[in-house]
């Protein structure tokens, strides 16, 4: 029931995207938008590839293989953290 909320949710943003946002909006806006996510996320990859390197032990392998929680809740929050930190970077 709810994964049938969330598709019908889903189908309807190109309706909503096409009708309302692209009349209303101009597209150096959504375009500059796009862009600002890209460089975000390639920075976030960035960052985590460098703390990868930079850990004693192989993190990705310690999450997966030996399914460490800890290590993946801790990983998870360095994500944010740093996504928070470019957000505001990028926003002001």
């Amino acid at each position: 029931m709810v994964v049938q909320a969330i598709l019908a949710a889903v189908a309807a943003i190109p309706d909503f995207i096409i009708n309302n946002l692209t009349s209303n909006m101009e597209y150096k806006y959504i375009t500059a938008s796009i862009v600002y996510s890209l460089l975000g996320i390639a920075i976030l990859i960035i960052s985590f590839v460098i703390i990868e390197k930079i850990a004693p032990e192989n993190l990705w392998k310690k999450i997966v293989d030996e399914q460490n929680v800890a290590l993946a809740i801790l990983a998870a929050a360095f994500m944010i953290a740093v996504s928070i930190i470019i957000s505001s970077a990028i926003h002001g």
